[in-house]
């Protein structure tokens, strides 16, 4: 049969199942088996079956005498139960190191500075005045020999590949199959660096990070079950957070900030194209229209990059962990001539994301190209999308309202 799930669940299905098995081939329910079977109702309808009734009980007394016998081996399978359960035990144990060994290596390997911070005045506020942000440098390394005090059984591979040389290649010795795969999954499972703003009592007033600060995209799984981190002298990591600058006004000066990696399972961006209007017979639509769809929704998707950013309510925000932008976008042919936008939640930064990917839309060909000239119909004929934007953010595990322990 198989089975499937996450990985960090199969200690408990294994245990689960050894526990079964335990059941099924205990010794005494094996000898049960096997014992002949006894009929006790015959059709009489059937005049070729015929038995002995004397014939019968001394059956069911065989098959009560051997119940008996089987008895005698009882702890047998107590101790084969009971072995089982503590390799399971032990492998759990493995597995847990694993997984811990995993999240270790973002927490203690990478080095995040934060640089000094900047005022800006925004210009393309929503409200249509200018605003005033707060930015804040980040740089981020990982250091090979935070990696090498982990544990002893992650090993950095050297190798005398040139293709090798840019990246610090990493393999979990561990002689248990499933917990090197472990490994590699939870290492690979998605983070993101957050920038947080703590007020004077220690609590999280806002977070923010870019978009490109997802760590997991940084790894990189091996043909030969190793995985792969950036190694540079350099940041591989940089950018800057930005937060807003009645942040500062509301708490005057007594804002600080710090960095950390946390997990972000049910983060994701997303985006829906869709035909809503165009000068096509119903009856025969066009099959480039399909092409056309996809085409839009993946150009925006690799230009479209929203800032992750939240923070406690204050004047003028109200926190949500989901936001949506809904544009119309008009065209001819195959050429974007247009686009309007006729919903936006209101978080600056995310509607200048939204705004930025569209601006790069007009003039854009998506199909029939080279056939912009041709008298045919299909190429000629406008057409209207509606273009849907959506960010779900996943910020559980950064303390956004709770007091934080400061370090001393």
């Amino acid at each position: 049969f198989r089975v499937s799930g996450a990985a960090d669940a199969i200690p408990d299905v294994e245990l689960d199942l050894a526990s079964k098995l335990g059941q099924v081939f205990d010794p005494a329910a094996l000898a049960q088996a096997d014992a002949p079977l006894v009929e006790t109702s015959v059709s009489e309808a059937d005049p070729a079956v015929r038995f002995d009734p004397q014939e019968l009980r001394d059956m069911q007394k065989d098959v009560l005498n051997q119940d008996q016998a089987t008895e005698a081996y009882a702890p047998v399978a107590t101790t084969l139960r009971t072995d089982s359960v503590l390799g399971l035990e032990r492998l759990r144990h493995v597995r847990d190191a694993a997984t811990r060994l995993a999240n270790d290596l973002w927490t203690r390997s990478v080095a995040i500075r934060l640089g000094a911070l900047r005022y800006e005045s925004d210009l393309q506020s929503q409200g249509g005045g200018a605003s005033m942000t707060v930015s804040v440098p980040l740089f981020a390394t990982i250091r090979e020999e935070a990696i090498r005090r982990l544990d002893a059984g992650l090993m950095i591979m050297e190798r005398d590949d040139d293709s090798d040389r840019a990246e610090i290649v990493l393999a979990y010795d561990e002689s248990d199959a499933g917990a090197r795969q472990l490994f590699r999954e939870v290492l690979q499972s998605p983070r993101r660096v957050f920038v947080r703003a703590i007020g004077e009592s220690g609590e999280v007033l806002a977070v923010s990070s870019e978009w490109s600060w997802r760590m997991d995209s940084y790894v990189r799984s091996r043909p030969d079950g190793t995985v792969s981190l950036p190694r540079s002298s350099s940041p591989f990591l940089k950018g800057s957070a930005t937060f807003r600058g009645t942040l500062f006004a509301r708490h005057d000066s007594t804002v600080t900030f710090d960095a950390v990696v946390v997990p972000v399972p049910e983060e994701s961006r997303s985006i829906s194209v869709e035909i809503v209007d165009d000068q096509n017979d119903a009856e025969s639509p066009d099959p480039s229209d399909k092409e056309l769809v996809a085409s839009v929704q993946t150009w925006l998707l690799h230009r479209w990059f929203p800032p992750v950013a939240e923070s406690i309510p204050m004047s003028g925000y109200l926190p949500g962990n989901r936001r949506q932008g809904i544009a119309l976008v008009f065209g001819k042919g195959g050429t974007i001539s247009q686009f309007q936008i006729i919903h936006i939640d209101e978080e600056e930064k995310f509607a200048q994301s939204v705004n930025e990917a569209l601006r790069k839309l007009p003039g854009e060909c998506f199909r029939q190209c080279e056939n912009i000239g041709s008298s045919e119909p299909s190429v000629s004929r406008a057409f209207t999308l509606r273009v849907q934007f959506e960010l779900a953010k996943d910020i559980r595990f950064v303390g956004l309202g709770r007091p934080q322990r400061r370090n001393r």
